[in-house]
């Protein structure tokens, strides 16, 4: 039998252990902050991390956590750029928590955000098929943008679906003669949706 008082021994001298060595990294990256403000003769150092909620979910928690140790480093500001449904969608399936409190959870670690405005779908649609030459009806604009609204609410993603659907439309001329015409919008919507299946399941065709 696995005697009690030496596990809890085990547990109490390996968190020990860990704090420990999160507290000598702490000290040698106030020693980096110090040195680079003096030889850049700066007052402080900002570290920006971009498109966290692109790396694996264990990937990103992990950093976030190493990240929560440092918040504290006098003379240094973290700028974090990320999604906070994303990430929050993470914390919760790495800690098996309810919906909402991942992004709780995320509070306790970032305590300054701004959130950016919201991307008019209407003006990415229309820049993105401006770009390839391509006239739009109010119709068709208000087709895709409801569509769009459901399955690709982040402008990377719905600005990606575009390229794509634009690309098969300019290649092929029976598609861009069908496109252009103004009284026949039922196939610009059969159209836009064949392009995001191909894209989304291209395993199926």
């Amino acid at each position: 039998a696995t005697d009690p008082e030496l596990v809890e021994n085990l547990i109490l001298r390996e968190h020990e252990r860990w704090i420990d060595s999160v507290e000598n990294f702490r000290k040698k990256f106030e020693e980096v902050v110090s040195n680079v403000l003096k030889k850049k003769q700066a007052d402080k150092l900002i570290v920006l991390i971009d498109d966290l909620d692109r790396c694996l979910p264990d990937n990103s928690v992990k950093l976030l956590e190493g990240i929560k140790n440092l918040l504290s480093v006098e003379k240094s500001l973290f700028v974090l750029a990320i999604d906070q449904r994303v990430i929050g969608e993470m914390i919760e399936k790495k800690y098996g928590l309810h919906y909402g409190y991942g992004r709780e959870y995320l509070t306790k670690i970032i305590h300054y955000y701004y959130e950016l405005p919201i991307v008019d779908l209407q003006k990415v649609i229309e820049e993105v098929l401006i770009m390839y030459d391509l006239g739009i009806t109010e119709g068709q604009a208000k087709y895709i943008k409801s569509f769009l609204q459901n399955e690709a609410r982040e402008p990377r993603i719905a600005k990606h679906i575009l390229h794509q659907f634009a690309m098969k439309i300019i290649i092929s001329e029976n598609l861009k003669r069908e496109f252009l015409k103004q009284t026949d919008e039922e196939k610009l919507k059969y159209a836009f949706i064949a392009s995001f299946l191909l894209m989304r399941f291209p395993q199926l065709f």
